[in-house]
């Protein structure tokens, strides 16, 4: 069964997301939780919808799973048919993101402890009790703010599992002039010999936007 919930961060916006819940969601099996992080760029579901078919094989595990979009992510794509995607921002049509809103790792924190805590509470007025494990699971930019987060609220998870974790900011954004594919495939980049992406001038044009960017954003090591 899947419901959608809403919660509030400390800086008051509103986060959304998909709570996925185990058919014997009062037993003690159903006292864990997975919290899913999608990368820059993506959605709740992940590329492919990985998150979503993780979703259901973890549930039928017993974990309570939540896959939420990042503060400026989760916007549809372009469709003339669709008033709801006119009109189409740069940015955003690019990237898949509100450049207002997304900080690269300086607020996105507080959209997870709101998740976690807002879990919590939920789960104890629901059923008396809160949950006995909270695992986090985050790819590339997700798994940055996941790390971030449990580095600054040490008992907040159990476990956590990082794929393709960026290091820092800064190094992301120094592999990504290098290699541009790696906005959209940080894992394994692609395009660093490509006749356009790999010439000088845009690599410096990378570098100028990713900088203004993150300007006046904090680098997390």
């Amino acid at each position: 069964m899947e419901e959608k919930v809403y919660f509030e961060t400390s800086d008051r916006l509103t986060l959304c997301g998909i709570l996925s819940i185990p058919k014997d969601s009062s037993a003690t099996s159903g006292q864990k939780c997975i919290i899913l992080c999608h990368g820059i760029g993506y959605h709740k579901d992940e590329d492919e919808n990985i998150f979503l078919n993780f979703a259901k094989r973890l549930t039928v595990e017993g974990f309570y799973v939540f896959r939420f979009d990042f503060r400026g992510h989760g916007y549809r794509p372009f469709a003339a048919t669709d008033p709801n995607t006119w009109p189409v921002h740069p940015v955003r049509g690019a990237f898949g993101i509100d450049g207002d809103l997304v900080k690269f790792g300086h607020d996105e924190d507080k959209d997870v402890t709101a998740v976690v805590d807002g879990f919590m509470r939920l789960k104890t007025k629901s059923y008396g009790k809160t949950y006995k494990r909270v695992m986090g699971l985050g790819v590339c930019y997700g798994a940055f703010v996941l790390l971030k987060t449990a580095a600054e609220n040490p008992n907040l998870f159990d476990r956590l599992v990082l794929d393709g974790c960026w290091l820092s900011l800064s190094l992301f954004v120094e592999k990504a002039k290098r290699d541009l594919k790696t906005l959209v495939n940080p894992q394994t980049g692609g395009w660093s010999n490509h006749w356009c992406f790999g010439r000088q001038w845009v690599q410096d044009a990378v570098e100028w936007i990713t900088k203004t960017a993150c300007q006046k954003r904090q680098d997390f090591v």
